[in-house]
């Protein structure tokens, strides 16, 4: 039976902070302890766990804070005129030749080749014709 699991890092645990807390719950849960080296956090102390909680909230802020300069520096590009940002996906905008070409009955590589986009590309902008027409069938 395993009593406590240690890493080095939280880094090298989990691969998100929700990861990383759910993980760390369901540890705890089946009465295996965690500690973490680096950041010194043993969840079978409650000091570990009030150290988990703090990194959770420091991580969620820092996510806000990326959240709200992405939207700036997109805002700034805008206004610059240096972003269109509003323009439909590469693949999106080849729809109008993969159609034809997949009316020929190409392979999907032979499409994608000759669009010059990847293969799975060709499959989500069929996927999307596709919807498109059953949907207008429907209506």
């Amino acid at each position: 039976m395993i009593d406590k699991v240690l890493v080095l890092s939280l880094d090298r645990w989990g691969t998100s902070v929700p990861d990383l807390a759910w993980t760390l719950l369901l540890l705890d849960e089946a009465g295996i302890g965690f500690l973490s080296l680096a950041e010194n956090v043993d969840i079978l102390v409650k000091t570990g766990w009030r150290t988990t909680e703090l990194l959770e909230v420091v991580a969620t802020f820092e996510s806000a804070l990326q959240r709200e300069r992405v939207r700036e520096g997109l805002e700034f590009a805008r206004c610059q005129g240096m972003a269109k940002l509003d323009r439909p996906r590469t693949a999106q905008r080849l729809a109008g030749k993969i159609q034809p070409l997949h009316g020929q009955k190409l392979s999907k590589t032979e499409i994608a080749n000759r669009a010059g986009i990847h293969r799975r590309s060709v499959g989500r902008v069929l996927a999307t014709l596709t919807a498109q027409t059953i949907l207008k069938k429907n209506s």
